[in-house]
Formats: structure tokens, sequence, C-alpha cells
């Protein structure tokens, strides 16, 4: 099963992820499992970049000059991780592999209205650093708050979740 979505980011811009659980093998036509070895994290990242930002190219969607101006950044602005395993009789690590990849792009937790001011603030997500720099909340107006929400939303009958196998 393979997820693309997007979510708000700790100052509510948005930020692309594909999320993917994949079995370490594959099964034969006799029904046994034929391991895979382990994947080189780093050259699935490059292959998988150059792969969507040769899409984004071809569709009109990124001229070249951008795509060189990519290029000749020190991160790739793309990363892959490949996680521990999750054994087939841990339901309570399945549920939380899927609680995290379907959970929502943003969080009611840290949105607010102020009625009076007409404002609608977005709090920054609490940082895991010790001495983070302080992050400002997002202010917007209403209508641009309503917008920046909706920007999620994926298209009617848009695929956001792919099932694959059995």
């Amino acid at each position: 099963m393979s997820s693309s979505r997007c979510r708000a980011t700790a100052t509510a811009s948005i930020s692309i992820h594909i999320h993917a659980i994949a079995s370490r093998g594959v099964w034969s036509a006799d029904g046994s499992f034929e391991p895979i070895p382990a994947l080189d994290s780093r050259q699935l990242m490059l292959r998988f970049r150059h792969h969507a930002l040769r899409n984004l190219l071809a569709c009109g969607r990124m001229g070249q000059a951008t795509l060189d101006i990519l290029d000749r950044f020190h991160h790739p602005g793309f990363s892959a991780y490949e996680g521990e395993g999750v054994d087939a009789d841990d339901s309570a690590a399945r549920e939380r592999l899927a609680s995290y990849i379907i959970h929502a792009p943003f969080s009611l937790a840290r949105l607010h209205y102020d009625r009076e001011a007409g404002i609608v603030t977005y709090d920054p997500r609490p940082s895991s650093r010790s001495n983070p720099p302080p992050t400002p909340a997002e202010r917007f107006s209403p209508l641009d708050a309503l917008a920046a929400l909706t920007a999620h939303i994926p298209a009617k009958g848009q695929q956001v979740v792919r099932y694959y196998g059995e």
C-alpha cells in the first residue's frame, strides 16, 4: 500500500509526502516467501527524485531552469527511510503504522480563531530540540486560512491510497 499526501508544516506551508508500506520480499507461485536484501536508502531517494523531477518537467509543472537550480542544491530536497519491519502478528505496531500514514494533514488543536480580530492563527509544532529558535505562529485572514486548509483536499475522485497485492 502507498499513500501520497500533503500536510501542513509548523508554519502551515505545504509539505508533500509519499508514504509506502511494502513487504521485504515476494511470494512465489508455490506460496513461499522469497526475501529481498535491504535497500540502499540513498539510491532509492536519488532514483525517486530523478523520476519525480523529470515527470514535473515533462508535464510542464517545472522548467529546465528550475531543475538546473535544484541540481545545484546541497540537499536534494528528498529523503527515503527504510524502517524496521513489522511482524505479521504485531497488531499494535500495524495499527500505529496505519494511523501514522492516514493522520490528518494539520492539527485542529493548533488552529485558533479570534472572532473579534478576524484572525486565524496556526501555532507552530512544539520542537523536540532542547533550545529551538522561536517559530512564530502563522496568521491568516479567515479566507486565506480556508484557502490554505482546503489546498490539502484532493480533487473529487482522486485516488490517494493505493493497495497492491492480495
